[in-house]
């Protein structure tokens, strides 16, 4: 309540009425940095971002400027895996090993020359979110009465002879609001054309996964079981969800758009905790999504994904007709905007 209270208080006095109050902005707003110094994450660099809305989220630099945890007046709205923060220097590219560095959390991009299983010699999900940024810039700065908090940084994904991606992301909020946005932009550096696989790993989990939980795409696309173990569900039952159970195996569903103008969005609702959670992403950049349905014991997790790919493979997404490409200094812009509210 006492959260509540200060949000509707600060969010109406202006930028004087703030500084007249308050020693620092930190006190209300701001971006920390620290270092893990323990486990298999010692020596990564974390960027935590918190506000007076009760708004908290850290982002990962030296994984692919990808966002880990995410939490709102306290309550965390994202599954945390096993490995927990691993640095990307264990990354392997063998068939499956991304597994020991999928940490969950809000955010893991995966590509860029891949999405899903193992495929034309590139590993599961591909490398881009094992890869340590460069170039990192906090800013925090006034823009009228907001108060504004920005994280930028660039990834660069080559090999010589073969990609060279530049991947520049920005995370931005301000003091007030429950709401984030990501900015990303992927350029093709190298002088060949190259594949361009893109999805966002979004991965949300209790309190706000529970059999309460409500999820609303708009526009709903219609969405195709991806093997035996998908088709268990009847369509009425792809967006509904059991307490954690005992064997459960993934089930996962693939959606396209109309790659168009205009905007999808995706609303999570979960009454009993009293608090939804949307994010939209423009149609004309990524008009694919596939869920992820994992009610495991301790693998409790609902993915969302949109991107400009399925997580089929590289070479299967491309015998079907559907592979993008990057021609040389072409780039792609990926732009994802996040709000929690209270119900």
């Amino acid at each position: 309540m006492m959260g509540g209270v200060f949000m509707s208080f600060i969010s109406n006095l202006s930028k004087e009425e703030i500084l007249k109050r308050v020693g620092h902005e930190k006190q209300v707003a701001g971006i920390e940095l620290r270092e893990e110094i323990d486990g298999k994450g010692r020596g990564m660099r974390v960027a935590r971002f918190y506000n007076t809305s009760g708004l908290e989220l850290e982002v990962l630099p030296d994984r692919g400027m990808d966002i880990g945890k995410l939490s709102y007046k306290g309550i965390p709205l994202v599954w945390v895996s096993p490995t927990y923060l691993t640095s990307g220097k264990y990354y392997s590219e063998y068939e499956d090993e991304w597994k020991r560095l999928f940490f969950g959390g809000f955010l893991t991009t995966c590509g860029l020359l891949n999405v899903g299983p193992p495929s034309e010699g590139h590993g599961l999900h591909g490398r881009i979110t094992s890869i340590e940024s460069e170039e990192i810039n906090k800013e925090t700065y006034w823009l009228g009465d907001d108060y504004i908090l920005s994280l930028s940084g660039k990834v660069r994904q080559a090999k010589i002879f073969n990609e060279n991606y530049l991947m520049m992301r920005k995370i931005k909020m301000n003091h007030k609001n429950s709401s984030f946005e990501i900015f990303t932009t992927i350029i093709n550096e190298a002088y060949r054309e190259i594949p361009l696989m893109y999805l966002s790993h979004l991965n949300f989990g209790y309190p706000l996964l529970s059999p309460e939980l409500e999820v609303t795409f708009l526009p709903r696309p219609d969405f195709i079981p991806r093997d035996s173990e998908a088709k268990k569900d009847k369509p009425e039952e792809i967006l509904s969800f059991l307490d954690p159970q005992s064997n459960f195996k993934e089930r996962v569903f693939f959606g396209e758009y109309e790659k168009r103008k205009g905007e999808a969005e995706v609303k999570l609702i979960n009454k009993k905790i009293g608090i939804g959670v949307s994010f939209t992403w423009l149609l004309e950049e990524m008009y694919y999504v596939t869920i992820w349905k994992m009610l495991g014991e301790g693998e409790y997790v609902l993915g969302i994904e949109p991107g400009n790919s399925w997580p089929v493979g590289q070479k299967s997404f491309r015998s079907q007709g559907r592979l993008d490409y990057l021609l040389p200094a072409e780039e792609r812009t990926f732009y994802l905007k996040v709000e929690i509210f209270d119900l």
